[in-house]
Order: structure tokens, then C-alpha cells, then sequence
């Protein structure tokens, strides 16, 4: 079997079990071509995990990075498994510093490298990333578990990190658990970790494990 995934520590963490079950894992790093070529994967695989949807937050407030209104369509038209979360949904991504626009000169920034400059969302931006997603989710009619780390959903966004927002992580959780519809196969699971952490990588393992047994 070919599982879709797009998380390094999910995918260090299935290593072992990929040895003693047969399948087959691909990790793709998503941004504009890697979202495309991971959606274009998914007829092949018998599962999708997209754990990392920081380009949704690119589409939306305009970054580098940008994913296209059609994100998860392959998914939903395919009906299979799927494992979702909010990964870096705290950062806008742009280039080297100075070419960040103007419009955003009064906003939170956090150089990566001089070459990427990260933008810290807003609570109110983080309501729209969840909103538009959440109809994505609603749409998918196989198995869906979609995690909400509790802890964060960066490595910067852990607490006493740059981009530490309680505030913003709560308007993404308050909107995902507002408008997600749950049924007997969607659900939607609060993991007590922030994202990068081993201990989210196993929740998500065990998660699409149990949806594509």
C-alpha cells in the first residue's frame, strides 16, 4: 500500500511499522509544487495524510508559498482516507526580509533565514484558514481524522516560543470545532502536544493506521 504523507516525524515514527506491515510511504513537503504533486499522488496511494497547511495560509493573506482553491479536491473526489491538521498555519512564508510588502510593515516576524521570513497570522486570520478548511473537511465523504495540536502547531509557536499565540490557536480550534460536521467516519481529535513533537507524530500514526486497516 502507498500512504501519503507530509510529516518528518510521522514518517521516522512509521518507519518501524512500515517494516513489519507492507507499505509504502511518501513524504512531500508542501508549498506550491509539492501540494500539487502530493495531490496528483493521492489516486495512487490508499491514504492521505496533509498535516502541514501553511499554504492555505499563503493563499489566503498572500505569501510565497500559495496553495489553489482546488487544495484537498483529490480527496474529496476520491473518497479515501485522509489524516489532516494545522501545521504552520501561525506563519505567512516570504522571501529575504526586505521583499516582504509594505502592507504588512507593522505585523510579527521572525527571520528564518535570510532567505525566508516568516509572518505571525492573527486570531482573525486563523478563523478564515479554519473556516476554509472546514469546508474542505465537510466535503470528504471516507474516513477523516483531523488533529488540532493543543500545544501549538509549529515548533515556534510552542510556548515560550516567537510565535506563541494562545489567542490565535483558540480562534482556529473554536472554528474547526464550530463548523466541522462530524459524522461516523469525519472526526475531529485534540491531541495535548504541539505539532512537531513525537508525541503528535504517534497520535497521527495511530490515527491513519486506524483508518486504513
Amino acid at each position: 500500500h502507498s500512504h501519503a504523507l507530509d510529516s518528518l516525524r510521522v514518517r521516522r515514527a512509521a518507519r518501524p511499522r512500515a517494516e513489519s506491515r507492507p507499505c509504502r510511504l511518501l513524504a512531500a513537503f508542501l508549498g506550491p509544487v509539492h501540494g500539487v504533486s502530493t495531490d496528483a499522488s493521492v489516486p495512487m496511494t490508499y491514504g492521505a495524510s496533509y498535516l502541514t497547511t501553511t499554504e492555505v495560509a499563503d493563499m489566503m493573506i498572500g505569501g510565497v508559498f500559495p496553495a489553489t482553491e482546488d487544495r484537498m479536491e483529490a480527496v474529496i473526489r476520491t473518497g479515501m482516507p485522509y489524516i489532516g491538521s494545522v501545521g504552520a498555519l501561525d506563519m505567512v512564508n516570504f522571501g529575504a526580509r526586505e521583499t516582504v510588502p509594505a502592507t504588512f510593515a507593522d505585523r510579527q516576524f521572525h527571520v528564518h533565514n535570510p532567505q525566508v521570513t516568516l509572518m505571525r497570522t492573527t486570531p482573525e486570520e486563523n478563523d478564515r484558514f479554519a473556516a476554509w478548511i472546514a469546508a474542505k473537511l465537510n466535503q470528504m465523504t471516507g474516513p477523516v481524522r483531523f488533529l488540532i495540536p493543543e500545544g501549538g502547531v509549529s515548533a515556534i509557536d510552542a510556548e515560550g516560543q516567537p510565535f506563541h499565540d494562545p489567542e490565535a490557536l483558540a480562534a482556529l480550534q473554536y472554528r474547526l470545532n464550530t463548523d466541522v460536521i462530524p459524522t461516523q467516519n469525519r472526526r475531529l481529535i485534540s491531541v495535548p502536544a504541539n505539532l512537531n513533537t513525537p508525541a503528535f507524530a504517534e497520535a497521527a500514526l495511530t490515527a491513519f493506521r486506524e483508518i486504513t486497516q
